[in-house]
């Protein structure tokens, strides 16, 4: 994902665009104008580097949430409880405008100024959380995140292959953790990780114990193993090994 939209990315900007438009390839235009909308508020507020506009999950009835926040361990653990007492106050993606954090990368504007002066997606990433890093080394450069309150597009996102020991569970641990040790958070990378193997150890031992599930069970403890290995590297290197789609899962 990363190293696909930097190809496209390094050429629109060698060829003078003032604006470059992050498009998942799992979406439809449900607003003609959205190019026209943005560019006309990225015109009239210059110290916004990064926009991004209201995105419908699957139809036209349901916003999908693109106002997140960066990985932290305090963070995560807050929100875990919050969730299920006051889901809806996590939900940021509303009828204002929003000064963002992260932003969803599923339909964003990336100002070519911008780029220019920070680069383009980490590479080391692979997919999820290079959203994350982007924001932030814009934000650390003085730009503006922005959610707009403008209709975009309809993400037709799959509703299968996010249990919690597949491949994409495993890259947004694997990268959160690599976010918190390039962001300098190395003790909040450690304790994320702990606490995402302690969380992963659980369900493994709960799944073997209660539910008599030991292929559920195994795959929980290829995950742990995978994650405490990778993690080890990270802190050692400050880099995670290579992806390789079938790391911590079959």
């Amino acid at each position: 994902y990363t190293g696909g939209n930097n190809r496209g990315l390094a050429y629109a900007l060698a060829e003078g665009a003032d604006y470059t438009l992050i498009l998942n390839p799992d979406t439809i235009l449900a607003n003609p104008e959205l190019l026209s909308d943005l560019v006309t508020y990225l015109e009239a507020h210059p110290e916004v580097g990064i926009a991004g506009p209201r995105v419908f999950l699957r139809d036209r009835q349901t916003v999908q949430n693109t106002v997140l926040f960066a990985p932290s361990l305090w963070r995560s653990l807050g929100h875990w409880g919050r969730y299920r007492l006051a889901p809806d106050s996590l939900v940021l993606s509303g009828s204002s405008v929003v000064e963002a954090e992260v932003l969803n990368g599923v339909c964003v504007l990336l100002r070519s100024r911008c780029l220019h002066e920070i680069g383009l997606f980490d590479e080391v990433f692979f997919m999820y959380i290079e959203d994350a890093d982007l924001d932030e080394r814009a934000r650390r450069a003085g730009w503006s995140i922005r959610y707009l309150p403008i209709n975009g597009v309809i993400h037709r996102q799959k509703r299968e292959g996010y249990h919690p020991t597949s491949p994409v569970a495993f890259l947004l641990k694997r990268n959160s953790i690599y976010y918190l040790v390039k962001t300098g958070q190395r003790s909040q990378a450690l304790g994320y990780a702990l606490c995402s193997l302690l969380l992963m150890g659980g369900t493994g031992l709960w799944r073997a114990l209660w539910h008599r599930d030991r292929s559920g069970a195994r795959e929980a403890w290829r995950f742990c193993q995978e994650l405490s290995r990778t993690t080890r590297v990270i802190l050692k290197t400050g880099y995670p090994p290579a992806w390789v789609r079938n790391a911590g899962n079959r």
